[in-house]
Formats: C-alpha cells, sequence, structure tokens
C-alpha cells in the first residue's frame, strides 16, 4: 500500500525532479562508545559551515549536546557571496575573519 507521501510524489510528473535515495545511514557515536561502526575520532570529521544558513546551528546544536564538539572540528566561511558572478567563483569562502584552519582556499575543499 502507498503512503501518502508517494501518492503525491512530485516524480508522477513528467520532468519533475527525482531524489536518489540516500546513501549514509549509519551513525557517528561519541568516541568512547564500544561496538560501533563510526567514532568521532579527533581530527577524521571537519564541518563546514555558514552562519548566514538557518539550518546550520541545528547541527553544531546537536554536535555540542552529544558531547562531540572535541572531536568534530568545524570552519564558519563567509556568510555572503561577495564574488558571485565573477569569474572563478565556486560558492563558499574563506578569508581573514573567516579562515580555514584545514585549506587555504575553498576550491581545496571541493
Amino acid at each position: 500500500m502507498a503512503t501518502d507521501q508517494e501518492k503525491h510524489a512530485a516524480s508522477k510528473i513528467k520532468g519533475a525532479f527525482v531524489r536518489s535515495p540516500t546513501a549514509f545511514h549509519d551513525i557517528v557515536h561519541a568516541p568512547d562508545t564500544p561496538n560501533v561502526k563510526y567514532t568521532a575520532s579527533k581530527g577524521r570529521y571537519h564541518l563546514y559551515y555558514a552562519s548566514a544558513c538557518p539550518w546550520c546551528h541545528r547541527v553544531l546544536v546537536m554536535i555540542a549536546l552529544k558531547g562531540l564538539d572535541e572531536s568534530i572540528s568545524s570552519s564558519n566561511v563567509e556568510p555572503l557571496f561577495k564574488n558571485m558572478g565573477k569569474p572563478g567563483y565556486i560558492g563558499w569562502e574563506f578569508n581573514d575573519k573567516y579562515p580555514d584552519h584545514l585549506h587555504k582556499e575553498s576550491k581545496s575543499v571541493w
């Protein structure tokens, strides 16, 4: 039996965007959690976020609530798209005010 979501899915409309099934369903656990697939080992994960994004704060709150802020490092990117439309523009950027501690420029991340 189809769910309500499946009955009204936009994928039934010709030319509609069809999202692929998600690929990551595992959980990253605290470093001292035994018998799990992934643990938040210090230096293994790094989160890039923009404080202008209304959803990013949720990720940062969860990292703090789960006690992972010592294991998962993060970099805040420039919140304004100052170079949009200019040659070489690639999206999120780092600068002196918003440095990346791992890479010199954002295209090194992608």
